[in-house]
């Protein structure tokens, strides 16, 4: 399955604070990189 690239402004979660540290730093402040907080379960399809 290709990956889709999320564009500027986009939320990026991630599972750590480690790594949210260290992919906005990467990626610039034009992206929104937060870690999730606990486990993500049953998300609504997208509308």
């Amino acid at each position: 399955m290709p990956r889709k690239h999320t564009a500027a402004g986009d939320p990026i979660i991630v599972d750590c604070p480690a790594e949210a540290k260290t992919l906005e730093c990467h990626l610039g402040a034009d992206h929104r990189v937060r870690a999730g907080v606990g486990h993500v379960r049953d998300l609504p399809e997208a509308a």
